[in-house]
C-alpha cells in the first residue's frame, strides 16, 4: 500500500521448501506468509478517514494503577451488550494525556475511562469528545444504557 508511509507491506509470503530441513527435519513443501495485524488495522482506518467514516465510535481509556485485565473484561462486556458500538481498548500504555490523544486521532467521539477508582467501584466515566456534553460518572449498567440511546440517536 502507498497509505502508510514507509511501512508499505501489509502482508507477505512465498515459498519456504527448505526451512524444515534446515531446522532438522525431513525435506518438506512449504509455502508460507506472515501479516502485520497492526499495519492492517492502520490500513482500515486510512480507508475510513478518506471516506469521511469513523474507525471507532469510542476508546477505552485505561489508567496507569488500574488492573488492565478487569479494563479489558468491562469492555469486552460493553461489546457484548452493545453490538454496534465500535470501541478500541488503548493498548499501549502511556499516562492519560497521552491515551486522549490517541483517542482523539482515532476519531473517536467519547472516551470511555477505566481508571482504578472506576474498577474498584464498578463504574466507569464517559468523557464526550467532539460534543459539549458533561463528563458522566456511572455504573455499568447505566453507562450501557447512556451508550445505547446515544447510538440509537446518531
Amino acid at each position: 500500500t502507498d497509505k502508510l508511509g514507509a511501512q508499505a507491506t501489509v502482508c507477505a509470503g512465498g515459498r519456504y521448501d527448505g526451512l524444515v530441513e534446515t531446522l532438522g527435519g525431513p525435506s518438506t513443501p512449504a509455502a508460507g506468509f506472515g501479516m502485520g495485524l497492526d499495519r492492517v488495522v492502520l490500513l482500515v482506518e486510512e480507508v475510513q478517514q478518506t471516506s469521511g467514516q469513523n474507525a471507532v465510535d469510542g476508546y477505552c481509556v485505561i489508567g496507569d494503577n488500574a488492573d488492565h485485565a478487569a479494563a479489558l473484561r468491562v469492555c469486552q462486556t460493553l461489546r457484548d451488550r452493545l453490538p454496534t458500538l465500535r470501541l478500541r481498548v488503548n493498548q499501549g500504555g502511556g499516562k492519560f494525556k497521552v491515551q486522549f490523544k490517541r483517542a482523539d486521532a482515532s476519531g473517536a467521539m467519547i472516551a470511555i475511562v477505566l481508571a482504578e477508582d472506576e474498577l474498584a467501584t464498578g463504574t466507569l466515566t464517559l468523557k464526550w469528545l467532539r460534543d459539549d456534553i458533561a463528563q458522566e460518572r456511572l455504573g455499568i449498567d447505566d453507562a450501557i444504557a447512556r451508550l445505547e440511546g446515544w447510538l440509537a440517536a446518531r
